[in-house]
């Protein structure tokens, strides 16, 4: 069962008396309008990427849309996985993995992200299952165009777990409610919302890390260290914050042995810091945590 975000807020303001108080009305909402909590920090990135975003009773599941016209998904459950407490966890990410297909298979879930594009589903090398997958869909399915890897696991039943409010493309939204998927795709809180799960037992200079904002980057304006870190790193801070118990990363080289361009608004220094933090704060909590790619880089 996911983990709600919902708070309910209580006024503590006694009523106003007769002849004793004296009541000065404002105007309600004057200048100033509360987003839903899950949709915080939206206009980072409808200034930074041209985002459009539109409300699901707009959306025609008849045509496709552009990468950039994005769903506000408010019919979506939020949250983490309390379903992952204390077990052990792989997650492969999209960098080659040798030699590790038993010991990944042998955790109690298997997590792959994104496209998967080099998953080689040999069970000696990075394992034949998968539990669970993770990511951004924006990245799965834009256009009539849906990643096969992706259809598939989405088609056998695997459970979603998207990483981001802000990446939900119409087309992505179109094929899940089409799949009969989408009411029970779990999405991850942005990173407004999760800044005070993970302050609950992160230091200052942890929050600091991933909540500073980024330096202005060609267009980038307003994004936090969060926002734009690898999608790998955010799944690993959620499962950090889901409690597991023991968690293992497989295929994260931080782009360290693969050829394909890193996108401009990534900092691999800071995505690697994170994961350091995240290996010290389970080793400090008597947690397993294991690197499989860390000495490649060192």
């Amino acid at each position: 069962m996911p983990l709600p975000f919902r708070a309910t807020v209580k006024s503590t303001a006694e009523p106003c008396r007769e002849r004793k108080v004296t009541c000065v009305k404002t105007p309600r909402g004057a200048g100033f309008s509360t987003p839903k909590p899950e949709m915080l920090g939206r206009s980072s990135y409808e200034k930074s990427f041209n985002i459009t975003f539109l409300p699901e009773y707009e959306i025609d599941g008849g045509r496709t849309y552009d990468f950039t016209t994005r769903v506000v998904p408010v019919s979506w459950q939020y949250g983490l996985r309390d379903d992952l407490k204390d077990k052990s966890v792989a997650v492969v990410g999209n960098g080659v993995v040798r030699d590790c297909g038993i010991e990944i298979d042998a955790h109690d879930e298997v997590v792959r992200i994104s496209s998967m594009r080099n998953w080689s589903r040999q069970p000696e090398h990075d394992g034949a299952r998968v539990t669970l997958w993770s990511g951004q869909l924006a990245f799965v399915v834009s256009g009539a165009a849906v990643d096969e890897r992706f259809r598939e696991v989405a088609t056998c039943g695997t459970p979603l777990w998207t990483l981001s409010p802000f990446h939900i493309t119409c087309d992505a939204y179109s094929f899940l409610r089409k799949m009969e998927r989408q009411p029970e795709t779990l999405v991850l809180p942005s990173g407004a919302c999760l800044f005070d799960v993970f302050h609950q037992y992160m230091t200052a200079e942890d929050m600091e890390t991933i909540f500073s904002i980024a330096p202005a980057r060609r267009q980038l304006t307003g994004m936090t260290r969060y926002e734009l870190l690898l999608t790998g790193t955010r799944l690993a801070l959620a499962l950090e914050a889901c409690g597991v118990g023991r968690l293992s990363l497989y295929g994260f080289d931080l782009f360290s042995a693969s050829s394909d361009p890193v996108w401009f608004g990534h900092d691999l220094a800071i995505d690697r810091k994170v994961l350091l933090g995240v290996r010290r704060r389970f080793e400090e909590t008597g947690r397993l945590f294991h690197w499989h790619n860390e000495p490649l880089m060192q």
